[in-house]
């Protein structure tokens, strides 16, 4: 318990950053799998409270907005590809599935922004990394509680992104970003559903 406690202590920047980045992940994996659109707002809206709450607690009263698009935003993304996916036929826990890790791994953007950007060219490698790192919810979070996440030891031994010249991520990029694929996941299941439908019907 006094390791859990210690692991979470918001008082500690990275004790913040763990919470909310618990609650984050946690909301994104029960959006991905619930059904029924009672459990599905729910699922989006509780994390967004919490991690909300947790900025008010941690003194970041200001940010409690931000953040709490962080959380909402990545949860109704994976709300909504599943949803796409289970329209398309695919069978639902797949579908869950997929979601739910495509949105973990977006999370962890930055661990793998740096293989990512050796992929392209060298003058192009920069702005992928700042892309890569700009969708991930986790990293622009961090950031909004005052954590340098980009320096902080674990980041800084294990990856080069830390040493190289990026921007670091503002709040509203991801949840723009995610917040459109939610939208554009949930229309295109709704359409997908509806042409279902029409072919049921069809003589």
């Amino acid at each position: 318990m006094t390791l859990l406690a210690s692991a979470f202590d918001l008082a500690d920047p990275a004790g913040r950053y763990r919470a909310v980045a618990a609650a984050v992940l946690a909301g994104v994996g029960a959006a991905a799998f619930v059904r029924g659109r009672v459990a599905t707002l729910v699922a989006v809206v509780l994390p967004a409270l919490v991690v909300a709450g947790l900025a008010v607690a941690a003194g970041r009263a200001a940010d409690a907005l931000a953040l709490g698009g962080l959380a909402a935003a990545p949860a109704a993304a994976a709300r909504a590809l599943a949803a796409g996916g289970r329209r398309l036929g695919a069978p639902a826990l797949a579908a869950s599935a997929v979601a739910a890790l495509t949105l973990w791994v977006a999370c962890g953007g930055l661990w793998w922004a740096d293989r990512a950007a050796t992929l392209v060219a060298p003058a192009r490698r920069g702005p992928l990394r700042e892309a890569v790192l700009g969708a991930d919810p986790l990293a622009a979070a961090a950031y909004a509680l005052g954590y340098d996440r980009l320096h902080a030891a674990d980041v800084y031994d294990e990856t080069t992104i830390s040493s190289t010249t990026v921007r670091a991520p503002d709040p509203s990029t991801p949840t723009l970003a995610w917040g459109l694929v939610a939208l554009a996941g949930g229309v295109g299941a709704g359409l997908a559903s509806r042409r279902r439908g029409l072919a049921t019907e069809a003589p």
